[in-house]
């Protein structure tokens, strides 16, 4: 697995973020989708992946994820975490798996929307940060959550993948 980790951000007041933990929890979840049954129930089923796959991640404040909120999916709000799925988001045809490394993606999330929601939803950061982990993740291996019932699905998930990090 490798990850590309970088985080534009000042430090944000009441925040310990441990990048080695983070590191793990993204290998041990991204492991565990690739060997379970929650990869047959996504978009990227037919694909195989026997090389290294990648993650970008790009930690940062609201202000920055407001932008790029507002840029790309065209709502002018900060959120906790956005997705841009390289495999999941190409149709099967048309999807390249290079022999060295498979590019999933990049998931940006805003450690300042983190600690608001962790707050509002009485879960300590690190709960909340890696709960949204989770989600992104998911999003990059071709979950959506257009429909309720895939909402659920995604959160059912997510729970399990909470439990695979033991947070």
């Amino acid at each position: 697995m490798i990850i590309n980790l970088s985080c534009d951000f000042d430090i944000i007041s009441g925040v310990s973020f441990d990048e080695e933990k983070f590191i793990k929890a993204t290998n041990l979840m991204v492991e565990h989708i690739l060997n379970s049954d929650i990869l047959m129930n996504s978009t990227l089923c037919d694909c195989t992946f026997s090389t290294p796959v990648s993650i970008d991640f790009l930690l940062t404040d609201n202000t920055k994820i407001h932008k790029i909120n507002k840029e790309f999916r065209g709502k002018d709000k900060p959120t906790d975490v956005i997705t841009f799925a390289l495999l999941a988001d190409t149709p099967a045809p048309f999807r390249v798996i290079p022999p060295d490394e498979v590019p999933l993606g990049e998931i940006i999330i805003s450690l300042e929307k983190i600690k608001e929601q962790a707050l509002e939803n009485d879960k300590t950061f690190e709960e909340e940060l890696f709960f949204i982990l989770a989600h992104g993740i998911l999003h990059l291996f071709g979950y959506d959550h257009l429909t309720d019932s895939e909402l659920d699905k995604m959160l059912e998930i997510q729970e399990e993948l909470m439990e695979i990090i033991n947070v």
